[in-house]
């Protein structure tokens, strides 16, 4: 879901506000971005997706922690946790989560899963026999 030309965008921007090269943009180099492509976040909903994006919780946002949030932004209502959590979990960006995605989301969150709950959870959704569930069937599922 995330094309080649959104890639050389992000990338674009990310170079421009990164001009000390460091690998990585502070809290307001990243609003600044946000402001360039017109993406209008409120504090709350920034502060609750980097929390979930910040893959080693440094507080800064390397590229591809820049990408998750774009990504997120694009196809996720920043309103609804539910959403936000689904395409943060998705790290390659296809619409779909595998077990190993929503394993490491869990963690994330500090809910203390392994891999076999994991497993439970897709059998219980009738995923088993797939390797991801796509965000319509999760909704769909917990109806």
């Amino acid at each position: 879901m995330l094309s080649t030309a959104d890639t050389i965008t992000y990338r674009y921007v990310f170079n421009e506000l990164d001009y000390q090269q460091k690998g990585s943009l502070s809290l307001q180099q990243l609003q600044q971005a946000l402001q360039s492509l017109d993406i209008a976040l409120n504090q709350d909903q920034l502060n609750r997706i980097l929390r979930t994006i910040d893959r080693n919780n440094d507080n800064q946002i390397q590229f591809n922690e820049f990408c998750q949030l774009l990504y997120i932004c694009n196809y996720a209502d920043p309103t609804d946790p539910i959403q936000v959590l689904f395409f943060a979990a998705d790290e390659n960006f296809n619409g779909k989560v595998d077990k190993q995605e929503l394993y490491t989301l869990f963690k994330k969150l500090n809910i203390t899963v392994n891999t076999v709950d994991v497993d439970r959870l897709f059998k219980k959704f009738g995923q088993e026999e797939l390797t991801y569930i796509q965000f319509k069937e999760l909704i769909n599922k917990l109806k």
